[in-house]
């Protein structure tokens, strides 16, 4: 007896639809595709058969990054646009694809499985509802075994959403969520810049910043569908985030450890101009003030790259 997976819709078992004509389609589903052969016509069926489902005119895009196995000739059979990303990265294949994509929405998603593209209705029903940035949430939903690390799931992401949160006030909970949507005037008015893996936190970063209005919904997360290791590197991947979210905000990078480090050792000077002073058994005498007079230069320092920052 035949075993479908679930996730096929029984339609889609067989066959593929043939590639429709969308002359002016209503919602994109962006896919960077680098390599996944094995994934990438599933991923595809799933989308359109929710353009199906839904009534909406939609196109899929896979924006590929340079694939040698086969990825492309696969995307193009199961009916996807095929676009070329040139500059290598997935940061790059997802604003090439969000910048040729026709539709007045844009979702984006993994090529690997891991995302349901059924669910894309989640999302469309959000814009429609005037939100101009959607995210998903796959803590709101539902994990399945083996598809999150554990490390992921209660260190690297819930760390770096409480920072992106506290900087920016975005108010999500799950910033590393691949599966997103954003009207394509957003896209525009944002500008993306980076190549890699903190594409993520810059879009819900820039986002938020305009003034966007962003909503979540629930997603399922799946174990990824390939035979071979992921892109994402845990460690290297987590500092770009990290990086990017503290240098678009130089206010918590710059002023506020500046004006800290000089409140405080302008502090101990005032303290000691009278006179040495003790901090339990501890003398603190002109050695001390030298040293708290070296904070407050450090501060006064580091405030100033602040000012200089947004002079430039």
């Amino acid at each position: 007896m035949r075993t479908l997976n679930p996730l096929v819709p029984l339609d889609l078992a067989g066959e593929p639809y043939p590639a429709p004509i969308v002359d002016d389609p209503e919602v994109s589903v962006v896919i960077p595709c680098l390599n996944e052969a094995k994934s990438i016509g599933f991923c595809i069926d799933k989308a359109r058969a929710a353009f199906r489902e839904m009534g909406v005119a939609g196109e899929v895009v896979v924006s590929d990054n340079g694939s040698t196995d086969g990825s492309i000739d696969i995307a193009e059979e199961h009916g996807a646009r095929v676009v070329h990303a040139e500059v290598k990265g997935y940061g790059s294949a997802l604003r090439y694809g969000i910048q040729q994509a026709r539709g007045q929405f844009v979702i984006l998603g993994d090529a690997d499985g891991s995302h349901d593209f059924a669910e894309i209705g989640r999302f469309v029903a959000k814009w429609r509802d005037g939100y101009e940035f959607v995210i998903g949430n796959r803590f709101l939903g539902e994990i399945k075994n083996g598809a999150m690390s554990w490390h992921h799931r209660h260190l690297g992401t819930p760390v770096l959403t409480s920072i992106l949160n506290l900087f920016f006030g975005a108010g999500v909970t799950d910033i590393n969520c691949g599966m997103r949507g954003m009207t394509k005037q957003l896209s525009q008015n944002l500008d993306f810049r980076t190549n890699g893996m903190e594409f993520a936190s810059e879009s819900l970063i820039k986002a938020a910043k305009s003034g966007a209005h962003i909503a979540e919904v629930p997603i399922t997360m799946w174990p990824d569908q390939r035979d071979r290791a992921p892109h994402l590197r845990s460690f290297r991947d987590g500092w770009r985030h990290l990086r990017f979210i503290a240098l678009s905000a130089p206010n918590w990078l710059f002023l506020l450890p500046g004006f800290t480090l000089a409140a405080f050792g302008l502090g101990i000077v005032l303290w000691l101009l009278p006179g040495p002073a003790f901090a339990g058994k501890v003398e603190l005498n002109t050695n001390t003030i030298s040293l708290a007079m070296m904070l407050v230069l450090l501060g006064t320092h580091i405030f100033s790259i602040r000012l200089a920052w947004f002079a430039g």
